[in-house]
């Protein structure tokens, strides 16, 4: 049975039956002034499988995809935006997704560098929370 159920706040033009990537066309869904105050950590959820993996294989917290997620929406490079879906057959949300450059320590080289992250994320369909779907370099 296919899910139909969206978690995030923005709803317009789910196909729930449709295989594969379902890009949305108008964004940036979500605005600076509507993200920037949801990242504090008890409002950032890390909301798949994969991104919770991620988060630990690169020591991220919720701290650091806050600083992450603000860098990207004032100051990184938004890519597009998607609809994502909780494996397996799980809920859908409505994502916007941004690439950021951020300066990180390097313990191989012991210099800081320029790390790229990609960032994927929607507000929850109450917009009090931040479901992040992708994090990581």
């Amino acid at each position: 049975m296919v899910s139909s159920i969206i978690l995030s706040r923005y709803r317009d033009g789910l196909d729930p039956n449709f295989v594969g990537r379902q890009k949305i066309a108008e964004g940036p869904l979500y605005s600076v002034e509507e993200v920037l105050p949801l990242l504090k950590t008890e409002s950032i959820i890390a909301w798949t499988n994969k991104c919770i993996k991620d988060l630990q294989y690169w020591s991220l917290d919720t701290e650091d995809i806050a600083e992450l997620i603000k860098l990207a929406v004032t100051r990184g490079r938004y890519k597009d935006s998607e609809w994502c879906q909780q494996k397996p057959n799980g809920a859908w949300a409505a994502c916007d997704a941004y690439t950021v450059i951020e300066e990180r320590w390097n313990e191989y080289t012991s210099q800081y560098q320029d790390t790229e992250f990609y960032l994927k994320f929607a507000i929850g369909k109450m917009g009090n929370v931040i479901l992040t779907i992708s994090c990581h370099p």
